[in-house]
């Protein structure tokens, strides 16, 4: 059985539209429409949906049990095309008192989902300034297990998450492929401690940091780091901003048939500690 039960009274509200770059419909009249049921239906992107219900599901029963809420889908064919989506999937909250905190809550919960499982970084993205640790950890395990089924394949349906509840926002857009797995990789070395920041590559998903020896001294040379979390990207901009050092944790790891070095950061956190002297 389910650990989580649908609800279906009681308010609703829309968190999301899950939306196929291509067409389905072909016509639409007074008394029919006509589609092509082949388009109308992706497994990739009944996956997704799958997986970000589950998440959300898992997400609400840990943090608002007694609200008694549920996330569930519902498929719609648009009369009005919007922006040449004609059909797509609405990801909606039901049950119980559905307050603004909440529904604020648990939609930055979606964009963090949705961001993550990208790789797309905003800096000025406020979506994660209303998750808890305990909010991005819960996250971060489905996160990483949606990563690591797709890692490396095509989007072979592209796709647009919107949010209709911010007039303002673009969506966030699925194409092309999900990164590479790090299977092929090897644990070399396991790093952590303070370090300098010296900037971020958004588009690169990149963070680098100048690691502070035993004498809290920087070292002549700067890593890159690959994030795999958006908030290290806001964490960096507000340590160079305040002039603040960070405490980081990270693994140094060699592709086996490349034969290259690469560092994954695990975990970052600003410090009151200033990096003005140096």
């Amino acid at each position: 059985m389910s650990k989580y039960s649908e609800y279906k009274f009681g308010d609703s509200r829309n968190i999301c539209i899950i939306q196929p770059h291509e067409g389905a419909v072909s016509k639409v009249e007074d008394d029919y429409i006509e589609f092509d049921s082949k388009k109308l239906i992706s497994r990739e992107i009944q996956k997704f949906s799958d997986s970000l219900i589950k998440s959300l599901n898992d997400f609400v029963v840990e943090f608002f049990t007694n609200d008694l809420l549920s996330i569930a889908s519902k498929d719609r064919v648009f009369l009005k095309r919007d922006d040449n989506h004609d059909h797509g999937t609405v990801i909606s909250i039901y049950g119980g008192k559905i307050s603004n905190s909440i529904f604020s809550t648990i939609l930055s919960a979606t964009k963090y989902f949705c961001r993550s499982v990208i790789s797309q970084m905003e800096i000025d993205a406020d979506y994660s300034d209303s998750l808890s640790d305990d909010h991005r950890e819960l996250l971060d395990l489905a996160i990483s297990r949606y990563r690591s089924s797709c890692a490396g394949k095509r989007i072979k349906d592209p796709f647009t998450v919107s949010f209709p509840a911010e007039k303002s926002d673009n969506g966030i857009v699925f194409q092309g492929n999900f990164d590479e797995p790090l299977l092929a990789e090897q644990t070399t070395m396991i790093m952590k401690g303070l370090a300098r920041p010296n900037g971020f590559l958004i588009d690169s998903n990149i963070v680098s940091l100048t690691p502070l020896d035993d004498n809290n001294i920087p070292t002549d040379k700067p890593i890159n780091f690959i994030i795999k979390r958006i908030d290290m990207i806001r964490q960096t901009n507000d340590a160079i901003s305040q002039g603040k050092l960070l405490e980081f944790k990270g693994v140094q790891t060699v592709d086996t048939a490349k034969n290259k070095k690469q560092y994954h950061l695990t975990d970052l956190t600003l410090t009151d500690a200033s990096y003005d002297l140096f």
